[in-house]
């Protein structure tokens, strides 16, 4: 990684917040940083432009993309979570991950 411009993990759903994890993708690189854009979506979408998407995301946790349709919201997002956490771990461990930054809302 580089010291001069770091990358910086954008975790979003980009089926509802494509557009937030762009604008803050293209703040970091006025900034300076490397952007990489990770897809936490739990349902599939046609939507491009993640560097990693919900499906690798989920092929991480064992499961696939396709399969979460079948899965209570709260189980989906467990599914996301442990392939989001084992892409991010594994990135760091290589040190070639400065930060991260989360994009979400707080369901009830």
């Amino acid at each position: 990684m580089s010291v001069l411009k770091p990358i910086v993990a954008i975790l979003a759903t980009i089926n509802t917040k494509s557009k937030e994890a762009h604008f803050i993708a293209n703040v970091l690189k006025r900034a300076g940083a490397t952007p990489w854009i990770v897809d936490l979506s739990m349902k599939p979408h046609n939507l491009p432009a993640a560097d990693i998407t919900g499906e690798q995301v989920a092929g991480l946790a064992g499961t696939s993309w396709l399969a979460l349709d079948g899965y209570v919201r709260h189980e989906a997002a467990a599914v996301m979570v442990e392939g989001g956490t084992k892409l991010l771990v594994e990135k760091y461990m290589m040190g070639d991950l400065g930060g991260a930054i989360g994009i979400g809302r707080i369901d009830d």
